[in-house]
């Protein structure tokens, strides 16, 4: 992300050949190229097994000699059986599959083992076992499972984009309050694995922020004297740190009304998004600055991404600010009536 704003794309302050560009090129790609070490230790605390032994196996998926036989299309056995060739740096699913079938492993072999050879033996005999069942047999099947994923989601993208990413970006924090968005996180992490960014569901998060916030100041704004000033702080928490939970549970879940103008500003700035062809290219945090993930690839995401979301946000914002959020019970509107004809 810096690289590109820093870079001849944007601000132009440093050559695409200068150390900086190049130091903040393979930093910012670092973290993708091990991602199978971050998912094996999260997977491995999830399955409730080995951590060094989970993060051991991800490390040997990426090791320059594995990468070093895949590029060059070298044939492999591992122990007797044919290897597949596949390059697991920057992908999600090995790791988790692995990890997954470690769990059984390990705790079969820590049980039948001799306490007094446990520390010597249990590692060893899991590795052992585990490297054949991943590198020939879970890691392929990773991997093909990941590229699927991947080429369903830019099917959905070029097939319906505009009206997918506008009603995920209309509902994406009524499923952030559900706790539903934990489900999409690992087809996210996938698609900036694949393709280097996300031009779906990161970008339908992204406009919706937006569309939040909007409504956010608005329900400050329009609060009784009373309840202003913890709703105003509901939405500073919302734009500086990116804390949606209180907006979420003490506006958009309370008033229907709120829930259809986030809905209205996301799905707007969702189709404009996605017609602008804007990309998400890492993850942010849900704040202000949360349209800057779209500075990535050669720049050309930046400006409609701000414009998208400036959208979103002036909808929303308006929607709010003109109609309100709280609706009259019949008995108020009866009351008013009463009043009226006297």
């Amino acid at each position: 992300m810096l690289a590109t704003i820093l870079g001849p794309n944007l601000l132009n302050l440093f050559s695409a050949e200068s150390d900086v560009l190049t130091l903040l090129n393979f930093v910012g790609d670092a973290g993708f190229y091990y991602f199978p070490v971050f998912v094996a230790w999260t997977a491995a605390k999830r399955f409730n097994t080995s951590i060094p032994i989970a993060l051991f196996l991800s490390t040997v998926l990426v090791h320059p000699t594995l990468v070093g036989l895949v590029t060059e299309g070298t044939k492999f056995t591992v122990f007797g059986i044919p290897m597949t060739l596949v390059k697991y740096s920057n992908q999600l699913l090995p790791s988790i599959l692995m990890v997954w079938i470690l769990s059984y492993v390990y705790k079969y072999i820590d049980k039948i083992c001799p306490k007094s050879v446990k520390i010597a033996v249990v590692p060893l005999c899991t590795v052992l076992i585990m490297l054949p069942i991943t590198l020939c047999l879970l890691g392929p099947i990773g991997s093909y499972c990941g590229i699927l994923i991947a080429m369903f989601a830019n099917w959905l993208v070029s097939t319906v984009g505009p009206l997918a990413v506008g009603l995920i970006g209309g509902l994406w924090y009524v499923l952030v309050g559900l706790g539903m968005d934990k489900a999409l996180v690992p087809v996210i992490l996938n698609q900036f694995a694949n393709y280097g960014y996300d031009n779906l569901f990161w970008l339908s998060a992204i406009v919706a922020t937006y569309a939040l916030i909007g409504v956010a100041i608005a329900y400050a704004i329009r609060s009784k004297k009373e309840e202003r000033a913890m709703n105003t702080s509901n939405a500073i928490t919302l734009i500086l740190g990116g804390v949606s939970e209180p907006t979420i549970f003490g506006c958009i879940f309370r008033f229907k009304k709120a829930m259809a103008w986030l809905f209205i500003g996301g799905f707007i700035g969702g189709i404009i998004a996605s017609i602008l062809n804007v990309k998400a290219y890492t993850i942010g945090t849900g704040n202000f600055l949360f349209f800057t993930v779209c500075a990535g690839g050669d720049g050309s995401s930046l400006v409609p991404a701000i414009i998208a979301c400036v959208i979103a946000f002036s909808v929303s914002f308006i929607l709010g600010l003109v109609f309100g959020f709280t609706e009259k019970s019949g008995k108020q509107v009866k009351e008013n009536k009463d009043t009226l004809s006297v």
